[in-house]
Formats: structure tokens, C-alpha cells, sequence
């Protein structure tokens, strides 16, 4: 159960899980495969913060511009000119 644990910890699914077990079934050490999936786990979350500081990013910048837009400014056409306005 710890084994498990510790795998769900670091990012691996169940069926990730279920594969390590499997190998180790087998008779195979699956240290290489793990280290492949935790490679992989790491990437994956690599490349999520990147797109979250994008995002992060771009919120603020709609932060700033409703700070500047007064709400009376919106026109019929605009359903809210804060995701609008051009910068």
C-alpha cells in the first residue's frame, strides 16, 4: 500500500502503477521504466507551469486594464470591454 502511495505522490496514475507492479510480477526490476514514467511526470509538469505562468500573465493584464476601463464605457456591441478593449 506505501508502494502505492508513493507512487500516486509523484504523478503516476493507476494504471502507471499497475504496469510497475506488473513487471515486477514478471521477475523484471522496473526501475528503468520508472524512471522513464517520472521523466515523462516531470515534463508534463514542466510544460504546465510554463502555460500557467502564461496564463498567470495574462490575467494580470486583464487585472490592470479593468482597473483603467470604467464599466459605463461598455458599448451594446462590447458584452464586457475588459476581454474586448484592445490594449
Amino acid at each position: 500500500m506505501r508502494f502505492v502511495q508513493t507512487a500516486q505522490a509523484a504523478g503516476l496514475t493507476l494504471a502507471e502503477i499497475g504496469t510497475i507492479i506488473d513487471l515486477r510480477d514478471d521477475g523484471n526490476v522496473p526501475c528503468t521504466h520508472v524512471a522513464i514514467l517520472i521523466h515523462s511526470k516531470l515534463a508534463d509538469v514542466r510544460a504546465r507551469i510554463r502555460d500557467l505562468a502564461l496564463l498567470e500573465t495574462e490575467l494580470d493584464g486583464l487585472i490592470e486594464r479593468s482597473h483603467r476601463l470604467d464599466p459605463d464605457d461598455c458599448t451594446d456591441t462590447d458584452i464586457c470591454h475588459i476581454l474586448t478593449a484592445s490594449q
